[in-house]
């Protein structure tokens, strides 16, 4: 359901020959056994699942390292049983990258082939130093992981559920998730092969690694909101956006697409957007004061309205948006008077018309749903909250609308939730969720890597078309207080009331970020991310 591009390179040896094979053996400078690699399929240590770096050499998980890895015994001489070194930690004088699409010769310029030529990562690529916090955890309210003094915390916290914490918002792409902090940094971790951690020289890392500090958080404007796909965006709280990740389409550099993963940089298109909405290959930005929608990117759907991509483009005013939100190719907005509108994609009838005369649509179109709050868009489907209900309508092959049949349906139908009232509603590529007005969380649709933790000996089972409640239990087994999900292809997180995140599901990519990868993680385990 994700488009994504592979930019790993690959960097094998050249075989030396003649004379020169013949000095370097006697200088001892050359390692015959060195293998190299070009994909993460190649790195196999003891049935061990390893990872291709850049250097084109095989790594294995090793928590000690503050990569998470080390390079095996069959590296370079001079790398072989070392850690992975964090990519450019000692380079901090890196300039952040800003982009003004309406003007060609703005920060960066173009090259010949049309692309920025100064597109410089704009991250230290720092990881977290997970033996360390900001504040002693002590008996007295305000510091990490105590009670609130009231409503306050100490400088760098502040009050969840009651609780001093850091982590504010999160979001999940397919094998990779990202938060902000309170002081407005953002962290990543799990796969980097379209760039979406916005760090170079990583493969995947199963740590939170710090993204583009000086543009957020470390020029003092922090992060206040984040999304995710293939690519990665995040609002500062000046109104401006910073992107980074899959570009084909100029996803992330609005104007300019690349073959190559973009770096964290800052789009200077607005200065009042107020919610990011990212699908395969394009972003959307909803934008306040006069609630318009910015979209730019991928267009081969519809996504952008009928304007030639890549964009970007104004979605038109009268709508109103107040909420906007997207996923693989299709778009939902909400109005300030409750109306929902949708375009794009409609191969199976997401957009609440038949699929076989109305493929997609470039033209946003109303659904025919009463007054909605909260709205959600699934890969092929789409859902709202009307009243005391979560309605949704499209593709339900995997059980994504929640009625129980498994029935593709061109008009809204009711998920069979518990009666009660309904605070939220949420979706993610064939998931769907709903949070009760009493805090319970119920969740429908795929379990691939047991992303919904269905019960059952196997803890492997495919979909569930009913709701079914999203009970967590933390390592302890005290019950998870969900705030906040996020589900990628595999992989599942939370942000507790707390605001703690704890991850499970496939881990292959490190996209759980427990520090180890591994084929699965079944159990929801706490990301260790300090708040210093």
């Amino acid at each position: 359901m994700y488009a994504s591009e592979r930019i790993g390179l690959s960097l094998g040896l050249p075989l030396l020959l003649g004379a020169g094979l013949a000095a370097a053996l006697g200088g001892g400078c050359l390692n015959i056994g060195a293998y190299t690699c070009s994909d993460n399929n190649q790195c196999l240590d003891g049935g061990q699942a390893g990872f291709c770096q850049p250097t084109g050499y095989c790594s294995y998980p090793d928590p000690v390292c503050a990569t998470g890895f080390r390079y095996g015994d069959d590296a370079d001489a001079d790398l072989a049983g070392e850690c992975v070194e964090v990519p450019g930690a000692t380079d901090t004088d890196t300039d952040p990258t800003t982009v003004d699409p309406t003007d060609a010769t703005s920060s960066g310029g173009s090259s010949e082939t049309g692309l920025p030529t100064t597109l410089e990562p704009t991250t230290t690529n720092d990881t977290l130093d997970t033996d360390s916090t900001a504040t002693e955890t002590g008996d007295t309210c305000g510091s990490l992981d105590q009670p609130c003094c009231g409503d306050t915390c100490d400088d760098g916290l502040s009050c969840f559920g009651g609780t001093c914490g850091c982590i504010e918002d999160m979001a999940a792409g397919p094998n990779h998730t990202c938060v902000t902090r309170t002081d407005g940094h953002v962290f990543c971790w799990g796969a980097n092969e379209t760039g979406q951690l916005g760090v170079v020289g990583l493969v995947s890392s199963p740590v939170p690694v710090l993204t583009a500090e000086t543009l957020l958080g470390g020029d003092g404007t922090r992060a206040t909101q984040i999304d995710a796909a293939a690519h990665t965006c995040a609002l500062r709280e000046d109104g401006n956006a910073v992107c980074w990740g899959e570009n084909a389409f100029g996803a992330s550099i609005p104007a300019m697409p690349s073959k190559t993963a973009a770096p964290p940089t800052l789009i200077t298109l607005a200065t009042n957007w107020l919610q990011p909405a990212l699908g395969t290959g394009f972003t959307c930005i909803a934008q306040s004061a006069d609630f318009v929608a910015t979209c730019f990117g991928r267009n081969d759907r519809g996504q952008l309205t009928g304007a030639e991509s890549p964009g970007p483009i104004s979605i038109e005013s009268l709508f109103n948006f107040v909420e906007i939100d997207a996923d693989t190719s299709h778009v939902c907005g909400r109005t300030v008077t409750g109306e929902m509108y949708c375009w794009g994609e409609n191969a199976d009838g997401q957009l609440g018309v038949n699929p076989a005369t109305v493929p997609f649509s470039a033209t946003v179109r109303q659904i025919l749903v009463p007054p909605v709050g909260d709205i959600a868009v699934g890969a092929g489907h789409s859902c709202a909250r009307v009243g005391d209900a979560v309605q949704c309508w499209g593709d339900n092959a995997l059980g994504q609308l929640g009625d129980g049949t498994g029935v593709d349906s061109l008009t809204p139908v009711s998920a069979t939730l518990p009666a009660g009232a309904i605070a939220n509603v949420t979706a993610s590529g064939n998931v769907s969720c709903a949070q009760l007005g009493t805090g319970e969380v119920y969740c429908w649709g795929d379990n691939t890597g047991n992303k919904l933790q269905m019960l059952g000996e196997t803890k492997n089972d495919l979909f569930t078309p009913s709701p079914l409640i999203l009970d967590l239990t933390d390592e302890a087994m005290m019950p998870i207080e969900i705030d906040e999900v996020a589900f990628g292809s595999g992989h599942g997180c939370v942000l507790s009331d707390t605001h703690e995140v704890y991850c499970w599901g496939l881990n292959a990519q490190g996209q759980v970020g427990n520090g180890i990868p591994s084929a699965q993680v079944l159990s929801p385990e706490r990301v260790d991310l300090t708040c210093d």
